[in-house]
């Protein structure tokens, strides 16, 4: 990441709250791009950043990250609660870091409760990963559908204590089989745009194609990533 804005800053700017109507969302050019992190941790308070909430009717400390594509538990947490965990082929996803290192999750947790405090709740998915040093981790998806930081960062739901483990910046992006091949797909594209004849009707037919091929991927994508891979390929075809 070139630029990580910390919690001080944020909170001292407003970023998030009262100036949030400033901020303007831009599609990344590739998939799986890194993508900005805002996330409230201090390595002096650790409480800082994490939230009270309840998973499946149990009290749980929880960890934003507008940074991570998709939702968290660690395998250890989620044996302990006796959750049903999918661990079929298709949940089994690679991530990628901040770092750079790579894991691969061990299944899916579906359909599970997540209560923000003691109102907004939804029925959502979370990845389950081994070694996930916090409770719970919540992805971008989640932290924009309960509005986290503009509408409860100075509430009491922020400042509990993650006894699962010591916070820090996580970044995760999915890397999985259909991740790589929209990946390669959209790098098939851009070679092709630059060949001698881009518009020919050899090229109209393989880019018709390759629409065709990449929906099928995105339809393949865990749900709260579709909605993303899907406005990128609509900006992708209007360039």
């Amino acid at each position: 990441y070139p630029l990580v804005l910390g919690s001080r800053f944020l909170r001292l700017t407003e970023t998030l709250t009262t100036f949030r109507h400033r901020i303007k969302k831009a599609f990344a050019t590739k998939f799986g791009s890194p993508r900005l992190t805002a996330f409230f941790w201090n390595p002096d308070d650790s409480e800082s950043c994490c939230l009270r909430g309840k998973l499946g009717e149990k009290n749980v400390t929880a960890v934003p990250d507008t940074g991570s594509e998709c939702s968290l538990i660690p395998l250890e947490y989620a044996r302990k609660r006796r959750f049903f965990i999918d661990n079929s082929m298709q949940h089994h996803h690679e991530l990628e870091f901040i770092d750079g290192s790579r894991q691969t999750t061990f299944g899916t947790l579906q359909d599970i409760e997540w209560q923000l405090g003691k109102g907004e709740r939804t029925w959502c998915d979370f990845l389950v990963l081994e070694g996930l040093p916090v409770d719970v981790l919540l992805g971008n998806g989640l932290v924009e559908e309960f509005h986290v930081f503009e509408e409860h960062e100075a509430s009491p739901m922020f400042g509990g204590q993650d006894e699962g483990g010591t916070p820090g910046m996580y970044g995760v992006t999915m890397l999985g089989q259909y991740g790589v091949e929209l990946s390669n797909l959209e790098s098939e594209y851009w070679s092709d745009l630059n060949t001698p004849d881009p518009f020919s009707r050899q090229m109209i037919l393989k880019e018709s194609t390759r629409r065709n091929a990449i929906q099928q991927r995105i339809s393949c994508l865990p749900h709260p990533e579709q909605e993303e891979a899907h406005n990128l390929e609509i900006q992708r075809q209007t360039e």
